[in-house]
């Protein structure tokens, strides 16, 4: 009898555990967020998990390195959780939570690379962390990072572009943003963020025409 009511609330759980991913699959951004402000830890789980592919992706774009790129997007989700109360539902939470992002990466160029977070470890457990309660991100694989890489000379000729170049494009491009959106995030004018596609759309071809020449030489 024992077993069987335990079985019976093993199945009720699950159950529920059930329901509450296809409910939280089905709710917004913004409707997750406003449930972690009213302490559903379990929807900033959620919101780590569809966020922290895409933001580690953005922090590589701007630091153009692996291990800064994760150390800014940790920094990004221990500062979406202690200013958790400042995110305002009228917005987008999206370009809220980019341009959090941006400015963890932009800290980070300015002070040189020389600050490491001392809540997150990427190659091993680590109990503050794990106190925190996000994970790291030792599952996003190098082979999911390279994907942004493409083609070994696009990845070249889109590194080689300057950063709000580079910013600019991956943020309209990749990520889907208009560039209104873009401009918020950036923390510019739109017509800012359509020149700076314009001219590394141009500095791309150019340089893709120079490497298709050498390749065919």
């Amino acid at each position: 009898m024992k077993i069987d009511q335990n079985l019976s609330c093993l199945c009720h759980e699950c159950e529920q555990s059930s329901e509450r991913q296809a409910d939280h699959m089905n709710r917004s951004s913004e409707d997750l967020m406003l449930a972690y402000q009213s302490g559903d830890t379990h929807a900033l789980e959620d919101i780590f998990n569809q966020y922290k592919f895409r933001i580690l992706n953005y922090c590589y774009v701007l630091l153009v390195n692996r291990i800064d790129a994760e150390k800014a997007a940790a920094e990004t989700f221990l500062a979406l959780m202690s200013k958790k109360d400042s995110f305002d539902p009228s917005e987008a939470f999206s370009i809220w939570f980019y341009s959090m992002a941006r400015h963890q990466c932009i800290k980070r160029l300015r002070q040189g690379n020389n600050f490491i977070s001392s809540c997150f470890s990427f190659t091993a457990s680590n109990p503050e962390r794990e106190k925190q309660g996000i994970p790291g991100f030792s599952d996003v694989s190098a082979e999911e990072i390279s994907k942004l890489r493409g083609e070994k000379g696009i990845y070249q000729a889109v590194i080689g572009l300057a950063r709000e170049q580079r910013e600019a494009l991956v943020l309209r491009q990749y990520h889907g943003f208009t560039c209104e959106e873009a401009g918020e995030i950036m923390a510019c004018q739109p017509e800012k963020v359509k020149r700076l596609i314009s001219s590394a759309k141009d500095q791309l071809k150019a340089d893709l025409v120079s490497l298709l020449k050498v390749r065919r030489a």
